[in-house]
């Protein structure tokens, strides 16, 4: 043990006995071994590098940031100092001075990879994507293979929508980190992104399997449930993440959503209040309830909560036709020529303003209920990347025709074509029918399955 008041004390055993503290995890030790330092030689780099490093370790950034700035001041070319002031000023949210600081590092030491990472994350963070990814490419030049440049480098794809590139690059990571779960999250964002839920469910189950409790892991599996329509499954991923979590918004937004999917209305009204009473400015918990609102004809009610979305978030898809129609069910016509207007004008211009059954009240122009249903198409239902169908010719004995309905229950759909689906003549035709609603169990349902 080193005594401060031993007269044979150095400073450069002080420095290797602050540097075995601080290794050790002795902060108090190794800060009072530097300021011993620093009382006899206030200039000791060494000393003031070091404690730079130990006062942004215990979260103390604007300490740091004094001790970088003095070690800097000592030797102005120290690449390690430009490169920790760097990352202090990124940690205090100074992106744009942390960019300057790791430019100096590079001027030092131009093949210094941690620099270069470090500025890449810096340059994400300001939304700067393309200068981000060419930083880390850098990095990898020099570093082959250093798994958390490869992640911060698929995140930077993900955000550039190259979700191809951004999974090759967590595969790479994975490749080094196999037991990383926040890899495994991000791979099965971009595998949703490109449309493979069952993968990046797969990718999620593998996250969890690491890491049981992870909330974000827990919360994404639980969207990708509800992708797959598989909803009791998805509210019960929900659970876990709210057990975890109590106090995340979002996590109770999702639960709520999950159950309104499931029409149990009045628990998913419960959810969203709870998402609201966590953050009052959650446009998606606004929106949600503004949805079971209506459903449970509580119409007064769901004007103010989708006027409170929109007020948040004014580009909510479909968010304007979806409020006028619930001011049209108040009998509320003072801006309802305005609100046609508008709607009309969102239309012509491809704009996500309004459902094409809402717009159906709202406009009697065929050309413009043909438009707005290829937008509701386009958003819902975009183009796969790989057809389904790709121009092959089928032959079959007989003719193969498909309904596709969410009428097939009481609905005036299916009284209206049952008879018809009756008279198919069946030596020449094959019909199928799709249901995508509910299953009433009713009597017309069963008629309509029956021919």
């Amino acid at each position: 043990m080193i005594r401060l008041s031993d007269p044979e004390l150095t400073p450069t055993r002080a420095l290797k006995r602050a540097l075995e503290c601080q290794q050790a995890g002795d902060v108090e030790g190794a800060e009072a071994l530097y300021q011993w330092i620093l009382g006899s030689y206030p200039r000791h780099f060494d000393a003031l590098h070091h404690l730079g490093i130990l006062k942004a370790r215990s979260g103390l950034v604007q300490e740091a940031l004094q001790f970088f700035s003095e070690a800097l001041r000592v030797n102005p070319h120290s690449a390690e100092a430009h490169l920790n002031l760097g990352h202090a000023l990124a940690e205090a949210g100074r992106a744009e001075d942390a960019i300057a600081s790791y430019d100096r590092a590079l001027a030092s030491r131009p093949q210094f990879a941690e620099a270069l990472y470090g500025q890449g994350n810096a340059l994400q963070r300001l939304g700067r994507h393309e200068e981000a990814l060419a930083r880390y490419d850098r990095a990898l030049a020099i570093v082959p293979g250093r798994p958390e440049i490869l992640a911060n480098r698929g995140n930077t794809l993900h955000d550039l929508k190259r979700y191809d590139e951004a999974l090759a690059s967590y595969d790479r990571a994975l490749a080094v980190m196999p037991g990383a779960a926040l890899l495994h999250i991000n791979r099965a964002n971009s595998l949703r992104e490109l449309k493979r839920p069952e993968d990046a469910l797969a990718s999620l189950d593998r996250a969890l399997a690491i890491a049981p409790e992870d909330v974000d892991a827990l919360n994404n599996r639980g969207n990708i449930l509800l992708d797959l329509r598989r909803y009791a499954d998805a509210l019960g991923s929900f659970d876990r993440a709210m057990a975890r979590s109590p106090g995340d918004a979002v996590v109770h937004y999702n639960h709520g959503y999950a159950l309104q999917l499931l029409k149990r209305y009045e628990a998913a009204l419960a959810s969203y209040e709870m998402a609201l009473a966590i953050d009052p400015r959650l446009a998606d918990a606004l929106y949600g309830r503004g949805h079971v609102q209506y459903k449970l004809e509580r119409y007064e009610e769901a004007v103010a909560s989708f006027e409170k979305a929109l007020a948040i978030s004014p580009e909510f898809e479909f968010g304007p036709g979806t409020l006028a129609d619930a001011r049209m069910r108040c009998c509320e016509w003072g801006a309802r020529s305005d609100e046609v207007k508008q709607l009309v004008t969102d239309v012509r211009a491809g704009r996500t303003s309004a459902p094409p059954f809402t717009f159906l009240r709202m406009s009697d122009s065929p050309q413009d209920q043909l438009s707005c249903s290829r937008i509701w198409v386009r958003d819902k239902s975009p183009v796969l990347p790989t057809p389904l169908w790709s121009g092959e010719r089928y032959r079959h004995d007989r003719i193969r025709l498909a309904y596709l309905s969410a009428d097939f229950r009481v609905h005036p759909t299916s009284f209206l074509i049952a008879g018809m689906l009756e008279q198919h003549d069946r030596g020449r035709f094959e019909t199928i029918a799709l249901s995508f609603g509910d299953d009433d169990q009713s009597g017309i349902r069963n008629r309509v399955k029956g021919a």
